[in-house]
């Protein structure tokens, strides 16, 4: 491997020499700067410098660099930026900055000065949200030509003072903030206003309540009459402290005190031929929430008095009492101004008739001039009795049910029955007292018929019919219930010959089978038939038996009947003859005897047959032989 390592002093001669003590060779992405004039002669070395390390992708700067005589007047044509990212390994170019001899290098520089006030409420105190921080900005320039700065303009600004805002209930420790001059190099420090509670205004209440005591005439007439007294005014005063939120304005009231006070009672003076309506205006408790009042004590002439009186008859469930009295007063020879009408009205309302009204009349009632007896007058009431129709029903429910409660798979239950029977009667109402007298029935009593159970297929009803009943108005209402339950069925098992072999067609055994509708039947042929079998006898059907078995029909009006056909065994003998012995015992007809002689039979028959040897066959049926037999049996 060999490399060539080439170094270069550029545009100057002078020859360096230098020592490599390390060589570490990497592979590194860089550019070149150059300064140099507008004929391209180089002016000043510069550097590069890599923020991020000299690899591709990375960024690289370089620096305008001041040179003395000269100034930059551009970067040249097909230069690098100043400033950019390195897009490959190796050489990316090189940045090449333009100076001119002679030319100014001039440029503006700022400066910025300010002061920032901020408000916050002390420590402690909370409140409504404060006004943002304001900052006040003075903005100054120069220009520097050359590298040498000019002077700064303007030479210094001033900071307008600052009125603290206003919160409402809360009060700045700074009013204004005030103004300030400031310069280029000035540094002012920023300032903080602090805000405090405003403590409560506190303030008195009073509050002033006041009884008018008014003096007046009744009818309101003053001409020629003495003069009335004046009116009398009692005033009483309550104060309390009132504290009001500056920052809300919410007013916090302390106690009234005192709480109460009294006014003072008022005697009526008299005025000569007048009656006061009160003689005294009684003394008063007042609390500091009562609004001022008048007092009115009218004068009127003197007067009649008379009572309007209303009252029951006795009559009707109601004892003779006063329902209701009205006072009426007028002067003398007036006329009475009352009407009956109303009251009479409202008590027709509750109930009641007229009787007699002994106040009204044509031409109205009048007062009296007797000044010592008041006048009566009666209005006569009586309870109002009405009548009204009373109707009671009684009623008889009959439902059906199954008896098991099993529904499912059955014939739909007859729809419920429904009987009613009504009676009637007329009720009077005392409409004041509000009793009900009820008068006798319409009838004494009435029959709910009977109602006939109706059939269900295969199921019979625990009562055939739900039977007549008679009721009264008195008589709760009732529910029957009418079971279903599976029909009892009855069946039988014969056992008869086919009529062949010399055995004519008759019943042997009849077995008798009971149980329920489509139940199973609970029985089998098998003992019956392997009896038969042993006394001779061949299976001809069995119309019992099936591979299912046998189950009860719904038919209650008609038994069931299976038959099982049997057919006398056909056995070789050699003898006929000595098959017509006779056996002969005299025994009773008892019947259990004669069944303990069939045994002893049949176990003789079956002996004699294995005894016999043939030289010629006959074919005799074994059964006819037991049969002649057992007859001559009984004979005996």
């Amino acid at each position: 491997m060999s490399m060539v390592v080439t170094a270069t002093t550029g545009n100057y001669k002078n020859l360096q020499q230098f020592q490599i003590k390390r060589f570490d060779f990497y592979q590194s992405a860089s550019v070149d700067v150059r300064y140099e004039d507008e004929q391209g002669r180089e002016l000043a070395e510069g550097t590069v410098t890599y923020p991020q390390g000299a690899f591709k992708g990375k960024a690289y700067t370089t620096e305008q660099k001041k040179i003395p005589g000269y100034g930059f007047i551009g970067m040249k044509r097909g230069s690098l930026p100043p400033s950019g990212t390195l897009a490959d390994w190796g050489t990316n170019g090189t940045v090449t900055y333009v100076y001119r001899r002679g030319a100014t290098d001039t440029k503006t520089e700022k400066k910025t000065v300010t002061r920032t006030i901020y408000y916050k409420y002390k420590p402690g105190v909370t409140g409504p949200t404060l006004p943002p921080a304001y900052t006040q900005t003075a903005e100054f320039t120069r220009t520097v030509t050359g590298g040498r700065p000019g002077p700064w303009s303007p030479s210094s600004k001033n900071f307008a003072p600052v009125d603290s805002l206003n919160v409402p209930g809360y009060t700045p420790d700074v009013a204004t903030v005030p103004g300030l001059t400031v310069n280029p190099g000035s540094t002012p420090s920023d300032v903080t206003v602090y805000y405090d509670k405003i403590a409560p205004r506190v303030t008195t209440e009073t509050k002033d309540v006041t009884r008018t005591v008014v003096y007046e005439y009744e009818d309101g007439v003053t001409s020629g009459r003495p003069a009335l007294p004046r009116e009398v005014q009692q005033n009483v005063q309550f104060t309390r402290q009132v504290s009001e939120d500056p920052a809300t304005g919410k007013k916090t009231y302390g106690n009234w005190t005192p709480s109460r006070q009294t006014v003072d009672a008022v005697d009526t003076p008299a005025i000569k031929g007048f009656t006061p309506n009160k003689t005294r205006v009684n003394s008063a408790s007042v609390s500091p929430t009562d609004p001022s009042w008048r007092e009115i004590v009218s004068y009127a002439p003197a007067t009649q008095r008379g009572t309007i009186v209303y009252r029951t008859d006795g009559r009707n469930g109601v004892p003779a009492k006063t329902l209701h009295t009205d006072n009426v007063s007028g002067q003398s020879d007036t006329p009475v101004n009352y009407t009956t009408t109303d009251k009479i009205n409202e008590f027709k309302q509750q109930g009641y008739d007229l009787v007699s009204d002994g106040f009204t009349k044509a031409g109205g009632q009048r007062f009296d001039s007797n000044n010592n007896v008041d006048q009566t007058w009666e209005v006569v009431l009586t309870p109002r009795i009405e009548t009204r129709s009373e109707t009671k029903q009684v009623l008889r429910t009959i439902e059906y049910q199954y008896g098991d409660g099993v529904t499912e798979g059955r014939p739909a239950l007859p729809p419920t029955v429904t009987q009613p029977a009504s009676f009637n009667r007329q009720v009077s109402v005392n409409k004041v007292t509000g009793v009900e007298t009820p008068g006798a029935w319409s009838r004494r009593s009435g029959t709910l018929p009977e109602v006939s159970s109706p059939g269900i297929t295969g199921f019979t009803p625990d009562r055939a019919s739900v039977p007549l009943i008679t009721v009264t108005p008195t008589s709760p209402d009732s529910k029957e219930v009418v079971k279903y339950n599976l029909d009892e069925q009855r069946g039988s098992i014969k056992y008869v010959t086919d009529g062949k072999n010399g055995v004519p067609v008759k019943t042997l055994y009849t077995d008798s089978v009971t149980g329920k509708s489509g139940e199973p039947v609970s029985y089998s042929t098998v003992a019956r038939i392997e009896q038969l079998k042993q006394a001779g006898y061949t299976l001809v059907s069995d119309g019992f038996t099936q591979p299912n078995g046998q189950t009860f029909d719904k038919d209650k009006t008609q038994d069931q009947t299976w038959t099982v056909v049997v057919t006398p065994r056909l056995d070789d003998n050699t003898n006929p003859a000595e098959l017509n012995n006779k056996v002969t015992r005299t025994i009773s007809t008892n019947t259990q005897m004669v069944n303990h002689l069939w045994s002893l039979f049949v176990k003789v028959q079956r002996r004699l047959q294995t005894q016999l040897s043939s030289t010629r066959k006959y074919l005799v049926p074994s059964s006819t032989n037991t049969q002649m037999v057992k007859q001559q049996v009984v004979q005996l």
